[in-house]
């Protein structure tokens, strides 16, 4: 077992004398200061002030060392701080190499043998005072028992030899290389670690090793990667260091020597200059701490989703709804009634007293929360047994039973997260997800908490009662002894379990040194969504942050200052909720515009965080909630963040109220959340393949069952958490570079990222994943076929069946299946990768058959004169409408079937040629000859392109992003052959959605939910088939680096952007078409300034597109362990995360193509299933709700100060052009008649008149003119 936090000593010794370099000591203050606040004790030992700062100062030598009094003095002084604590584990903060003598001296003595030493240095360190008069380069003979016998005598029990591994030692001395044999100890050359850091974890299995003691000297770093090395000082003449060994390693390699498998005791950092080098071990350190998945996962019932919830009953087939709580108010409930619900009964209280009358309780909704069902449970147990048994799968419930585990009082929700991280063998307190709290009334815990009053000096203390809420009974303690003082009862410490909640009592550390927001204080409050319990599924959404508008002072005890509730704020004279509620966005412009952290900290770094907080907060809860189908639950979870960017969760709100704000549109979560209800009980097929990281409009999938035992997985929060401190540590400093870079990437950052020396826009391997067609077909193959075993290409459906006909095998299969397939197919050139000026070599077949005319594709031979792709054309096509996506007058173009293709051919480019004379302005497109086009709409076929980014190869880091789509249309007529080139009219993918939704094809969520999952499960499909390729072409370009090459190929970081090119058919199931990397060519499949004048929101997706893809490529060259939080699907800016390296080792994930490809992978996308959730949802209803609510509020907003006015003509006036005006609004986003007598009629209503004289018309009118030209 790891040893705990509160038992690992932190050794500040900032010792220069041992390497006689003054400036060590002030690389060692500045790394502990970097280094994450400790939670255990920490002891500083005293180091005597350099009399000189000269390298060469004149310092005495005694017995052949130099400053040997000195150095004796501070080993005496850290053998004594060490046995003031008798530590498990000691972290070493040093000075020179000189300060691992006493702390690996004491860990030998402590573990024996069953300690390892890896000893990660330049240099051995097993020089005699008659070799170097320096006793830096003593240390591990020291260790081992040689050398100058004032030091050794204090090593009671010498290493022996074969308990260290050297690892990193480079072109040692002669002396030293006769050491190394006649102690016959292992060395691990740079070389040998090239590939992997298996040969250090053999000789820790071969040794047997329990506890690993690691030393690690920055010298073993390769200078010319390692800017802040001392052999880089600019001063200097690089003269000076000749004959002294330079490391060849480079940090990631290091980070990878050392395993978790193995409890890591004993760390020493040598800082050399600087502490800014700690910052990068801590950012890859997430690499030594890999996830011991364990394969089996044991479900005791199925994880079938289906459908829960029958239609709604009744005559009226109306829905309706029911409130048990208190007050039954709020955005939730005018969102049902918005949607023409009705609402049977409100509250049950009477006369002060909650009385449950013998009411119909049978209803699509009930609005409850825990508190109503724990106490309905005890006065009307019949009633609630009806209500959770009985109607379970027929009445949707707004409360689990049991839901207290995640938002209960303090003391619940404490008492679930411990016993939760008690079950998988770690403390809560020392996972670093909350500031630690101990509850007083348990024995242990307040004796831990009396543990830390002497070595937590400068802490303060809050004292909460367990069951309080709105800081009411919260005070502050300078030390424990105050809440003593304050709580005597509770001291000496002693179990009192029996107490009642109300006199219970806990004490949480407080966060003295919070993140400001214009100098004040503020919370953070996001979301989660437990939305289904069969299986369980949980989403996550961001929310908004709660300021307080009081400057905030650490001393201060005022509650308006560190209350951050809406409650004590108000009470500011002048209060607005739009200066208290700050959006996500706001905060992220008020971060980049201060120059706080980079563009995109929010997407990137905060939520990736959240995330797994929210999952350990469902998980630990989830055993004592009852599973109920068309049960769920939404939370509210708070967080603070501190100066250094460590991100706290405060609590969990069990009942959170939905607070409105100009800043928060609270009403469109409200309406998302219940449409993902009500979606994934009645239609849920595109939740079968959702995986964790996907989304449903903007409630993010953090919690999936069927995933979870689709892949395998098992969650260990101890792991997911144990280098919490860790991964937090760098992210100041982090965020200080992607200030910088955000700010600075119109001149610095832009010339750097265009500095293709050291930013090359290519990776290697590019070719077999976005290259020659051929190839890159051959390559998703070959891997689909080698993953699932031996299973056809054809059959994961990834992309329509091909053959390269070119290869003789293939051509030769592709024309035995030709008299069984009477597919369409089209013949392509392999260099052509897209729907783009180049189309115009596609060739259009009737069938395989119809390809043996042609001598040259028949018969097969490996010389064919023509290097073609053929591929199974996209018969059925999806085809939109053009008129209603971009308001083109509607044609209909006919083709006669009886005609000969030849002829419909040229009667197609007849009609087209007329149509185009009679109006050329419309952007035409004509389906495939022979195709029938029905009805009097212009249809267009549309091919969708998204982009994917590797962004960075060291690690790898893989990312989505949205394109647009693009119109088909006839371009070249050649003979017997049709050539296809694109068309001219693009959509984004939301103006895709909105029109899919409008014409009830598809549900509002249809492309978040479904198609952009899908998308980027295809890149990642694509991605790891080639990625053999880059790996074994990536190691062999580092293999292939000579000395004077390396420094500048260490410097190059390789990225690339790939264009992604899909068909829909009218099934909508989605086809791989092609995927286009060439950096030569990416003008045409990139094209940002064509765009411009095409179409302008197309024109800013790319635009935007190009500037995150500088930002990202940048900052993960700048600190990729910055980004080790993050996972699957998680956000930077318009850029989804794909695949992560890092997230990969961290969770020992393996990729299987067959988890979501194959004959049932796009089962769930037909037209038929998706057509239902349109009529589910009535997109077209909502929205002239939402239309007609947004019309009435200004309306109303206006007549609340008209109705004021004195005379009837004066009110009339006054509301006049408000109606005219939105109501034009309203009939322009419905797009329907304008009805002259609908302004009358509303004034009518608003003055309580009935019938009257109407307006005359002239009124009419002139109102139409001055509302349209407002």
């Amino acid at each position: 077992m790891r040893p705990s936090l509160r038992s690992t000593l932190r050794l500040v010794m900032p010792q220069w004398q041992g390497g006689d370099l003054p400036t060590y000591a002030l690389g060692a203050r500045v790394l502990a200061a970097l280094l994450p606040e400790a939670q255990g004790p920490v002891e500083t030992v005293k180091v005597a002030a350099a009399t000189g700062e000269k390298e060469d100062g004149d310092r005495p030598v005694q017995e052949g060392i130099k400053s040997r009094a000195a150095l004796l003095s501070q080993l005496e002084a850290a053998k004594e701080a060490i046995a003031r604590h008798e530590p498990e584990a000691i972290v070493t903060v040093g000075g020179d190499c000189l300060v691992d003598l006493a702390p690996i001296a004491y860990l030998h003595e402590k573990y024996g043998q069953d300690l390892a030493v890896l000893w990660v240095d330049a240099h051995p360190d097993i020089m005699s005072p008659q070799e170097f008069e320096n006793a830096h380069a003593h240390v591990l003979a020291m260790l081992m028992g040689k050398g100058d016998e004032g030091f050794t005598r204090h090593v009671k029990m010498p290493l022996d030899p074969s308990q260290v591994l050297y690892v990193g030692v480079n072109n040692p001395s002669d002396f030293e290389k006769g050491f190394l044999t006649d102690k016959d100890l292992s060395v691990l050359s740079p070389s040998d670690l090239e590939t992997s850091n298996q040969p250090v974890l053999d000789w820790l299995k071969a040794r047997n090793a329990k506890h690993v003691a690691v030393h690690f000297d920055l010298d073993v770093l390769d200078p010319s990667t390692t800017s802040f090395l001392y052999f880089n000082r600019p001063e200097v003449p690089s003269s000076h260091f000749d004959g002294i060994a330079r490391g060849q390693m480079k940090l990631p390699k290091v980070c990878s020597a050392a395993s978790r498998k193995y409890s890591n005791v004993g760390f020493d950092y040598d800082p050399a200059l600087a502490g800014e080098k700690a910052l990068t071990w801590l950012e890859f350190r997430n690499r030594i701490r890999v996830h011991d998945v364990n394969k089996t996962l044991k479900t005791p019932r199925s994880l079938e989703l289906s459908k829960h919830m029958p239609k709604p009953v009744g005559k009226s087939k109306r829905r309706s709804f029911g409130c048990l709580r208190e007050g039954c108010r709020g955005l939730e409930i005018e969102d049902m009634i918005d949607r023409g619900w009705s609402m049977r009964f409100k509250s049950c209280m009477v006369n002060g007293t909650r009385d449950y009358k013998e009411m119909n309780y049978h209803l699509t909704f009930l609005l409850a929360d825990t508190t109503n069902l724990n106490h309905m449970q005890q006065v009307r147990p019949d009633l609630f047994e009806k209500i959770i048994d009985k109607y379970e799968g027929s009445t949707y419930l707004t409360a689990f039973e049991g839901g207290d585990a995640i938002g209960g009082n303090k003391g619940q929700q404490l008492r679930t997260k411990i016993r939760f991280a008690h079950q998988h063998h770690c403390k809560y307190n020392e996972l670093g997800i909350q500031p630690p709290q101990y509850r007083l009334y348990l024995e242990d815990e307040c004796a831990d908490l009396e543990d830390t009053d002497g070595r937590a000096l400068g802490l303060t203390w809050l004292l909460k009662p367990e069951a309080g809420s709105q800081g009411q009974g919260i005070t502050f303690h300078a030390n424990v002894e105050d809440v003593r003082r304050k709580r005597p009862e509770f001291f000496p410490c002693r179990e009192q379990r029996e107490l009642p909640a109300t006199k219970r009592a806990l004490v949480q550390q407080y966060i003295e040194r919070p993140l400001l927001l214009h100098e004040c204080k503020f919370d953070v409050r996001v979301y989660m969504l437990v939305a289904n319990a069969a299986p369980w599924f949980v989403f996550y959404h961001e929310g908004y942050l709660r300021r307080s508008l009081w400057p905030y002072s650490p001393m201060s005890k005022d509650r308006k200052v560190y209350l951050t509730n809406t409650h004590y704020q108000s009470m500011k004279p002048g209060f607005k909720l739009s200066d208290h509620v700050w959006p996500f966005a706001s905060f992220q412009e008020y971060l980049s515009e201060k120059g706080i952290t980079g563009a995109h900290y929010i997407d990137s770094i905060l939520n990736p965080y959240i995330r797994s907080v929210a999952q350990y907060v469902f998980k630990s809860a989830q055993r004592k909630i009852k599973a109920r189908r068309g049960s769920y639950q939404i939370t509210g979870l708070d967080f603070m963040i501190d100066e250094n960017f460590h991100v706290h969760f405060i609590e969990a709100n069990g009942y959170p109220g939905f607070t409105w704000s100009i800043n928060f549109d609270s009403r469109k979560m409200i309406e998302t959340f219940i449409d993902l209800v009500v979606e994934m009980n009645e239609q849920p097929e595109p939740f079968r393949l959702m995986r964790e990281g996907d989304r449903y409009a903007d409630w993010q999938l953090v919690y999936s069952e069927i995933d979870e035992a689709r892949r395998g997985l098992v969650y260990n929060p101890c792991e997911e958490f144990q280098d919490n401190y860790a991964l937090s540590a760098p992210l100041r400093v982090a965020n200080k570079l992607f200030a910088g870079i955000s700010s600075a990437h119109k001149s610095a950052s832009t010339a750097a990222f265009d500095d293709e020396t050291r930013f090359v826009p290519r990776i290697p391997g590019w070719r077999y994943l976005g290259g020659d067609a051929g190839d890159t077909f051959a390559t998703r193959a070959g891997f689909a076929k080698a993953r699932c075993a031996q299973t056809s290409y054809s059959l994961l459906r990834v992309e329509p069946r091909a053959a390269r006909m070119y290869n003789k095998a293939e051509c030769e299969s592709f024309f035995a299946s030709a008299p069984s397939s009477t597919r369409a197919v089209l013949l392509k050139h392999v260099q052509d990768q897209g729907w783009d000026d180049r189309g115009a070599s596609l060739v259009y077949f009737g069938s395989a058959n119809e390809m043996r005319e042609d001598p040259g594709l028949y018969p097969c031979t490996s010389e064919a004169p023509h290097v073609w792709l053929a591929q199974d054309h996209v018969a059925d096509a999806l085809l939109l409408d053009v008129g209603s996506l971009h308001r083109a007058e509607k044609i209909k173009l006919e083709f006669d079937e009886t005609e000969s293709t030849k002829e419909r051919r040229a009667s197609a480019a007849a009609k087209v040629q007329e149509l185009e004379l009679i109006n050329p302005s419309n952007p035409l497109y004509e389906e495939l000859p022979g195709r029938e086009v029905t009805g009097k709409k212009l249809m267009s076929q549309y091919v969708l392109r998204a982009y994917m980014l590797v962004a960075s190869v060291e690690p790898l880091m893989v990312f989505y992003h949205d394109g647009y789509l693009l119109s088909r249309r006839p371009a070249v007529f050649d003979g017997d052959r049709v050539g296809f080139r694109r068309g001219e009219h693009c959509i984004t993918f939301g103006s895709f959605q909105y029109h899919l939704a409008s014409e009830q094809l598809t549900g509002p969520q249809y492309v978040s939910s479904t198609l952009r999952p899908y998308l980027r499960k295809v890149m990642e499909f694509a991605f790891h088939s080639a990625r053999p390729e880059i790996a074994r072409l990536l190691s062999r370009q580092r293999a292939a680096s000579n000395d004077d090459q390396e420094a500048e190929a260490s410097e190059q970081h390789h990225h690339q952007l790939f264009a992604f090119d899909f068909v829909l058919g009218k099934s909508f199931r989605v086809h791989l078409e092609s995927v286009r990397g060439d950096p030569e060519g990416a003008a045409s499949w990139f094209p940002v300034e064509t765009m411009r004048e095409t179409s302008v929101e197309v024109h800013e997706v790319l635009t935007t597109l190009a500037q995150e893809r500088r930002r990202l490529v940048l900052e993960l060259a700048a600190s990729p362990g910055a980004f080790a939080r993050m996972r699957y699907g998680d956000k930077y800016g318009g850029f989804r995360l794909v695949f992560s390296e890092m997230e990969e080792l961290r969770y020992n994930l393996k990729y299987d193509p067959c988890e979501w490809f194959g004959k049932d992978a796009q089962a769930f996308l037909g037209a038929a299933q998706l057509k239902r959730t349109a009529d589910l949802q009535d997109f077209r209803e909502k929205r002239r709700v939402s239309h007609k609510r947004e019309m009435e509020k200004y309306v109303k907003k206006r007549w609340a100060s008209c109705k004021l006015r004195s005379s009837k003509d004066a009110k009339e006036s006054c509301i006049y052009g408000e109606i005219a005006y939105r109501y034009l609004v309203y009939v322009q986003k419905e797009r329907i008649p304008y009805d002259p007598d609908f302004v009358t009629t509303r004034i009518h209503e608003l003055m309580g008149l009935h019938g009257g004289p109407q307006l005359p018309q002239w009124k009419i009118e002139m109102a139409k003119k001055r509302a349209s030209g407002a």
